[in-house]
């Protein structure tokens, strides 16, 4: 195995379980421990202030969305520093798409 080829994988841990984290921290603050984003929620849902309520859900959806596209960018960067084999199979925009005209078993090589 090559380390040049394995440079992806952990980005896209990342990109899946960041997102995730911060739900599950949202939630636990809500159902559990009454602190946090969670309970702030809780309690602006208790007084009925449905604008706190809505304005605090949108900044957890916001930075999950900023922290999902930092790390595709990091990816990115990563990739195109120290990727170089594996440049090929990632393509111009980091995702994982093919973008070659060797054949796959070449690519994937």
């Amino acid at each position: 195995m090559r380390l040049p080829s394995s440079l992806s994988y952990p980005f896209v841990a990342g990109r899946l379980a960041t997102p995730r984290a911060l739900l599950g921290v949202v939630i636990a603050g809500y159902l559990a421990t009454g602190f946090g984003l969670g309970g702030l929620r809780a309690a602006s849902r208790g007084k009925l202030a449905y604008g706190m309520s809505w304005s605090i859900s949108i900044t957890v959806a916001v930075v999950s969305v900023a922290l999902y596209l930092g790390l595709a960018a990091l990816k990115r960067r990563v990739l195109r520093r120290f990727g170089a084999g594996h440049a090929d199979a990632v393509g111009k925009r980091g995702e994982g798409s093919i973008r070659s005209d060797r054949p796959l078993a070449e690519v994937f090589d």
